[in-house]
């Protein structure tokens, strides 16, 4: 059966008014009722700032209105994200904790400000954001969309526990994650520790979750409850301490990596995200242990380079020693297993970092 999906387009100011004219209808009862928190909604907004996709609104049809002939919609799929912008240009929330302002986490610019708040352009650009939308006609019945709501439910891939702390979290710790990871994007496909594929379902970010906690708290034991932990207690605007210091130093030790070793990591043991995230925090915690502001690394780029480039040789020798007769000699076995298996616990990864400490520095 076919049912005649409308696909066009509709401007935020378009929504606006239909609220205000009581012609759009926001709760219908098969709609889930609101459940997110402010720091979602703030995420939402700048999301629109920035003129980013979001995803499609889906509506139907209803009769036309004979007391006053106008054409009425409701909302079939999006409500949480109507009802967050038009509460907030509208300053119209059901409750005192229901409402928002833009968080400095999500946009620098124009962070603690309400819809009055900004600037004409902002607003403007907010009132004038086109919302991709399909409609429905009239005659789909609220059995069909049930249906529809079960066939979008039941297609693609299940969401890894990374892809699960993006929908669930969208704090300092998330931002920033995320943020930076995206940032390193042509470091990871040059170096291949990550394929589009591996990026699209944020492998890439799960690797520099564990960067940030070396810079917080050290190494540490990683398991998705604790990565998970770190989202929550450091979802607050302004909770990570140093930021601006922390952001500094993996931008510079991802620099450095690809300054001594860049044309090599593609082909070497380093590719392999244990032993990338090893290498980093040998890095910073020889450059960084301890309470000083500094973010520059002092290490020399030539005797690094020659120490890693013997290294990974060594590494790459024991591999294939193992290979050949379960038996590692070029290095020591128990340092050969730690980066081998179990790479997420804290003991083995402590000793891989001793390791490539001595080797390093």
């Amino acid at each position: 059966m076919s049912y005649n999906i409308q696909r066009t387009t509709f401007k935020v100011s378009d929504f606006v008014t239909w609220y205000k004219t009581n012609t759009l209808k926001l709760n219908p009862d098969f709609q889930r009722r609101s459940v997110w928190n402010s720091k979602a909604k703030s995420y939402l907004i700048d999301t629109i700032l920035r003129g980013l996709p979001i995803p499609v609104i889906i509506l139907r049809d209803q009769k036309t209105n004979l007391d006053n002939y106008l054409p009425r919609k409701e909302v079939v799929d999006g409500q949480q994200r109507l009802n967050t912008v038009i509460s907030f240009i509208l300053k119209d929330f059901k409750k005192k904790e229901d409402s928002f302002i833009i968080s400095k986490t999500h946009n620098e610019s124009y962070g603690g400000s309400s819809f009055v708040d900004l600037p004409e352009e902002a607003k403007q650009d907010i009132l004038d954001y086109e919302f991709f939308v399909h409609v429905l006609p009239s005659t789909v019945t609220t059995r069909e969309i049930l249906e529809i709501f079960s066939r979008m439910n039941s297609t693609g891939v299940n969401l890894n526990a990374q892809e699960l702390r993006n929908a669930s979290y969208f704090g300092e710790f998330k931002t920033f994650a995320f943020n930076l990871a995206n940032s390193f994007y042509d470091y990871w496909i040059k170096w291949k520790v990550f394929t589009d594929f591996k990026i699209a379902r944020m492998d890439e970010v799960e690797l520099i979750n564990d960067f940030l906690i070396v810079a917080i708290d050290g190494i540490k034991r990683r398991t998705p409850q604790i990565v998970n932990n770190y989202y929550k207690e450091y979802d607050d605007e302004g909770s990570i301490p140093n930021l601006a210091i922390i952001r500094a130093r993996i931008n510079n030790i991802i620099l450095f990596i690809n300054s001594v070793f860049g044309k090599d990591i593609s082909h070497s043991p380093f590719r392999k995200t244990p032993l990338l995230y090893a290498l980093y925090t040998t890095i910073y915690m020889n450059e960084f242990d301890g309470n000083t502001k500094n973010v520059k690394i002092r290490a020399n780029k030539r005797d690094f380079s020659e120490n890693l480039k013997i290294l990974s040789k060594k590494m790459t020798k024991a591999r294939e020693e193992w290979k050949e007769d379960k038996e590692v000699k070029v290095i020591s076995q128990k340092t050969f297993e730690a980066f081998s298996r179990a790479t997420n616990i804290k003991e083995n990864r402590t000793d891989v970092v001793e390791f490539l400490s001595k080797s390093l520095y």
